[in-house]
């Protein structure tokens, strides 16, 4: 198959940096990083956001003015951007180590022709479904299969599951059994875009903290809580149990196991929506 010209592919996707008006102080600190860890980034860098207008170099700023929901938000900006493809970021999620472009062209090359719905970059949770040496099969019925973390879309389907009201946390509960109804649905072997945990339920991980200002990136502590040492330990279990459950309990089953977990709390339909 005759290769296509780099500006062509670079055209078919755009960096989009989920984000809102409250996050404002994590933007200096995501971009330092963003581009000391990428900075040859060819993908046309979009932030989205409610009424500010940052003053960001090399990066479009996207306002959706009052901040309805993250779905809503998400939405509006879709409908924005041009490229067919997007990778979704979060701005509380900070780049620590360098970014291979050509990794991410040759996977934007296979995305040409293979045209996926979905291609998880982080490998986390894993899949066992080989696909082929790039990518593994994302199967319906999977935990967490229409995850937000460091994910690309093609946009017009990111738009199709999106419901109103919805925030980040529901669109992964019940965004994902919308999905499985879409094919095509990918993951990394690799992990191609590290990241580092920064904040958690608008507050400060301390060992984010800690990084963040070892590699010389300015933080404002003045605008958001760092968590106490209770607060760290109790999130440390969580994700320690979390990642035991994903050891212990095969993928096919654990998104049925979650649900009746949560029965009492969250009713889940057949159109993937809460009750």
């Amino acid at each position: 198959m005759e290769a296509k010209p780099a500006a062509q592919i670079q055209e078919q996707l755009c960096i989009l940096v989920v984000s809102c008006d409250k996050y404002a102080d994590l933007w200096g600190p995501f971009f330092t990083l963003f581009w000391r860890f990428w900075p040859d980034c060819p993908f046309r860098v979009c932030l989205l956001t409610n009424e500010f207008v940052p003053d960001l170099p090399r990066v479009t700023n996207i306002n959706m003015g009052p901040d309805v929901s993250w779905s809503d938000n998400l939405r509006r900006g879709l409908e924005r951007i041009t490229e067919p493809y997007l990778l979704m970021l979060v701005e509380d999620l900070f780049l620590r180590d360098v970014v291979k472009t050509e990794r991410v062209l040759r996977l934007l090359r296979w995305i040409r022709e293979c045209e996926p719905n979905y291609v998880r970059l982080n490998p986390y949770p894993k899949t066992n479904r080989p696909y082929n040496d790039i990518v593994g099969v994302v199967p319906p019925g999977t935990l967490y299969r229409a995850s937000t973390v460091a994910s690309v879309w093609k946009r017009q389907v990111l738009s199709e599951l999106l419901r109103e009201g919805e925030s980040a946390w529901d669109f992964e509960v019940y965004g994902s059994i919308r999905s499985d109804s879409y094919p095509k649905f990918f993951s990394m072997w690799d992990c191609h875009l590290p990241v580092l945990n920064g904040v958690v339920k608008g507050k400060w991980l301390p060992g984010a903290v800690a990084a963040l200002e070892a590699a010389g990136v300015r933080l404002d502590l003045g605008c958001r809580k760092v968590m106490s040492r209770r607060e760290a330990a109790a999130f440390a279990i969580k994700e320690w149990g979390s990642g035991w459950y994903r050891v212990l309990v095969p993928a096919r089953y654990r998104r049925r196991i979650k649900h009746a977990l949560l029965r009492g709390r969250y009713q889940y339909n057949q159109e993937g929506r809460g009750g």
